[in-house]
């Protein structure tokens, strides 16, 4: 869970789960114990049971032996396992099913950012604008959806609860209060739009290799199928402490999606404005919701932090989704393969080391590919275009216009204010008709991925492909989208003049014959009289179609005027015929005796 700016700030992630089912999912290893000097823990016994019924401590223990011992056997559990837990760990509750849950109130060190100090970094590129809505609901809520008719839904509820209840979490009707920068908690202004479409960017960009649609838009019906991500004020509205940032229950092995059992995340402990956190805790509280612990790792004194805050600095910085990613620009699903990394079961000692994306895509399934990863099933590249890498084997390869001076940028999603927020990291390779790469990138310093080079008028291929920084993570999660944006142009130019030469005279009336050599072969050729060297085609004296020779060269047969006046000078301008039909100047090579348009002079 990404923690506040603050130079201490404290943060509650309140999760419920299954043990014995986590402890399946990996490799369990005594790893140490909590740092007490990073997660100070607070006295259980001024809170409430966060649902009816719910223990803690010795009494939970004591419970474990009779039926309730039983309930946990049934949900597939161990109650000596989770009997060890509760009483080792103050913060541990059980429900009376044998539901288990965290209440975990940690005070956090808030990292410095990358620049030294408690500033954030600022995105890499230039604050833009948010995502453009679909629509706008007559209250001023922005609709968005990240995948419309995807099997799965992530509904992002901004607008707040009018008698909300939930069984599962022992909560009698009561109202939650929507995102607001105003008093008006029904209608949403155009600052409050802007946040809640950057705080769904971001979240959707981390469910995007996945089959789900990330919507604000309310489904017809809330079901099994949806997530309910409601984001609301205060933890207080749903008998939580003041500083708890979010709640979810764990484990879909058992645990539905639907009505009853949304995931919360708060926003007053982060501050309305603060979209790049608020989406962070949004994305690790649904993750918990599909069997995801907390990212950790184990410092050097031996000493469990629960909450990896990742590392780097620049456009490359990186923390893990299911940590606390606070002042990074790249936030991934992890295998929490970083140093130190484990995925961390508090207080009962034991690290499961957890591949999120595979047990996300075991629920969801991954997007369907989008563009063929061959030359042989390329298809034409339309710019922008809009991609999705969906896995670390998955390349996207588009047939390029035929150009010579080309210029590429694909650039993954950056929110464009605060923190990049992004996933992806991409590497790009321009490939020729054979197949072989003629030009590269792969730039460990940024997520982008930028190409200028000089091609040959022949069939290029580009193929951008995921990639990753060493020094600060691996291709594992590099997944998401980009956006490919170029200009391509065919650049012919003007090597030489055969004819006329300098010594010709040009007789009015007659047929002057022109040659000249090209950079490289057209389609057609052709050359103009123009009576001005900035005069417009339109308004030529005369003009000719060209007949190809070998070598790029080209032979014209230009009518004179009669009209022409002895001692005047007017100007030959070549033009060769692009690929969309228009007629493009040939360019005068820098420094070369050819200009055009070149000057003549009637004798």
């Amino acid at each position: 869970m990404k923690l506040t700016r603050l130079s201490f700030a404290v943060s509650t992630c309140a999760v419920v789960f299954a043990l014995g089912a986590a402890l399946s999912a990996g490799q369990g290893n005594q790893l140490g114990k909590p740092d007490p000097g990073s997660r100070g823990r607070k006295a259980r016994g001024d809170i409430d049971a966060p649902v009816p019924g719910a223990l803690h401590g010795a009494a939970a223990v004591e419970a474990l032996k009779g039926e309730l011992g039983q309930r946990v056997r049934e949900r597939g559990g161990s109650p000596d396992d989770y009997a060890g837990l509760l009483a080792a760990d103050d913060s541990a509750w059980i429900g009376d099913d044998g539901q288990l849950m965290f209440i975990d109130v940690a005070e956090h060190e808030a990292e410095p950012g990358p620049g030294g100090g408690d500033t954030p970094p600022d995105a890499t590129e230039p604050t833009g604008p948010p995502p453009t809505p679909l629509a706008v609901l007559p209250n001023g809520m922005p609709i968005h959806h990240s995948k419309a008719g995807a099997s799965w839904t992530i509904y992002l509820d901004f607008d707040g609860e009018i008698g909300f209840r939930s069984t599962s979490w022992g909560l009698t009707p009561r109202n939650l209060t929507g995102l607001t920068l105003d008093a008006d908690t029904n209608t949403f202004n155009a600052d409050e739009q802007a946040i809640i479409s950057r705080t769904w960017g971001r979240v959707a960009e981390d469910w995007a290799p996945f089959n789900v649609d990330v919507t604000t838009e309310r489904p017809a019906v809330i079901g099994n199928t949806v997530l309910w991500s409601i984001i609301s004020k205060s933890p207080a509205e749903v008998r939580m402490p003041r500083n708890v940032g979010g709640v979810s229950q764990f484990n879909f092995g058992y645990v539905p999606f639907g009505l009853d059992r949304p995931t919360f995340t708060f926003w007053e402990p982060w501050g309305a404005t603060d979209h790049s956190t608020i989406a962070d805790v949004i994305s690790q509280e649904n993750g918990h919701m599909f069997g995801l612990l907390h990212d950790g790792n184990l410092n050097p004194f031996g000493f469990i932090n629960e909450y990896y805050g990742g590392h780097g600095t620049g456009p490359t910085s990186w923390g893990p989704i299911m940590g606390a990613p606070q002042n990074r620009n790249v936030t991934q699903w992890s295998l929490a393969d970083y140093p130190g990394g484990l995925t961390v079961l508090t207080g009962f000692g034991k690290g499961v080391f957890q591949d999120d994306i595979a047990i996300i895509a075991g629920k969801l399934g991954f997007r369907s590919d989008d563009f063929a990863d061959t030359m042989a099933g390329a298809a034409p590249l339309a710019h922008p275009t809009t991609g999705y890498i969906t896995g670390t084997t998955d390349v996207d390869v588009f047939a390029l216009p035929i150009a010579n001076d080309v210029h590429i940028e694909i650039t993954p999603f950056r929110a464009g204010e605060l923190t990049d927020g992004g996933n992806l990291d991409v590497a790009a390779d321009i490939l020729n008709a054979a197949g072989t790469v003629v030009a590269t990138v792969d730039d460990v310093t940024q997520t982008a991925a930028s190409l200028t080079v000089d091609l040959p008028l022949t069939q290029h291929y580009l193929r951008v492909r995921p990639s990753f920084d060493a020094a600060n993570y691996s291709a594992y999660g590099s997944l998401g989208a980009y956006t490919v944006t170029g200009t391509f142009v065919r650049s012919i130019k003007l090597l030489e003049f055969q004819e006329p030469l300098s010594s010709a005279v040009l007789t009015p009336g007659r047929a002057l014959p022109v040659k000249f050599t090209l950079s490289d072969s057209v389609a057609a050729a052709r050359v103009l009289l123009l009576p001005a060297p900035l005069a417009a085609p339109a308004n030529a004296l005369a003009e000719s179609s060209c007949k190809a020779q070998q070598n790029s060269r080209q032979h014209c047969n230009l009518r004179l005027p009669a009209t022409l006046t002895h001692g005047d000078t007017y100007w030959l301008l070549t033009q060769f015929q692009d690929i969309d039909g228009s007629w493009v100047n040939a360019k005068t090579v820098t420094g070369g005796s050819a200009q055009n348009p070149s000057a003549i002079v009637v004798d």
